[in-house]
Formats: structure tokens, sequence, C-alpha cells
């Protein structure tokens, strides 16, 4: 009974807009656009009918109608409203998902980078050992004059 006049709202556009900026569109040429009280359109009908045999109660039943046409007018909107709050939500939940797996690449390739450099920090750390090596070992054999440099000595 109740179920056939809850309206169905679906936003399936890929525009990333919300639907309060998005500009009204305008209806193809010969047909008509319905609206989200078009179930009481029929029963206003009726009682137009119903008015012309009884004013004094299709004056009351018409308020009440309206009234009951405005409750069900805010009721479509804000299924309209939840429904782009739950695409919207979507949107947000893929694109957190798409960012965490970014992150994590990021943080793999930072690792690898750590991992190189503190290779190349100990290659370097090693060659700088293997050169003091060398110059201490010279060290032993040579002196150094200011006016004439590096000078070997003979060993005996």
């Amino acid at each position: 009974m109740y179920g056939t006049l809850i309206p169905v709202v679906r936003d399936n556009s890929v525009d990333d807009t919300h639907p309060s900026e998005k500009p009204p569109e305008e209806p193809p040429e010969g047909k008509r656009r319905r609206t989200t009280a078009e179930p009481f359109d029929n029963l206003l009908h009726n009682l137009k009918q119903f008015g012309e045999k009884n004013p004094k109660i299709s004056e009351q039943v018409a308020r009440l109608v309206g009234l009951y046409r405005q409750l069900w007018e805010t009721y479509a909107a804000k299924c309209s409203e939840h429904q782009s709050i739950v695409d919207e939500n979507q949107r947000l939940k893929q694109s957190n998902k798409q960012l965490r797996q970014e992150k994590e690449q990021t943080e793999c390739r930072n690792a690898d980078q750590e991992a190189h450099q503190e290779y190349i920090r100990q290659y370097f750390h090693e060659m700088f050992k293997g050169i003091a090596d060398i110059v201490e070992s010279l060290g032993e054999h040579t002196s150094w004059n200011p006016e004439k440099g590096l000078q070997s000595e003979k060993l005996h």
C-alpha cells in the first residue's frame, strides 16, 4: 500500500558538481516534466470535482491534501539529498582508497631509497677507510716539506 508512493531517486551522473549547483534541466519539447507531487495530482483533480458538490468539506480536505503534498515534496527532496550524500560518500571512499594506495607506494619507494642511501653511505665509509690506510702507510715513508711538497724517504 505505501510502497507505491515512494519515489526512487538516483543520480548516476559522473559529474562532480553538487546537484544544488546544477541548473535545472529543461524537459524535451512536447513532454511534460514529472514532479515529485504527481501522486497528489489525481487526488486534487477529484477534490475539485468533489468541491463543486460540497464546498465546506472540500476546502478542509484540500488543505489537508496540500499539507500532505508539501510533506511529500519535502520527503522526496530529502531522498534526493540523501542519494547525493551517498554518492558523494562513495566518491570519497574511492578517493580515500586511491590515496591509501599512493601512500603505501610512496612509503615503499622511501624505504627503498633509504636502503640505497645507507648502502652508498657504507660504501663511501669503506672507501674513505681504504684511502686513509693508504695515506697512513705513505706517511711512514714520506715527509712533508711546504717548499718541496711530499718527499719520499729512502728505506734503509
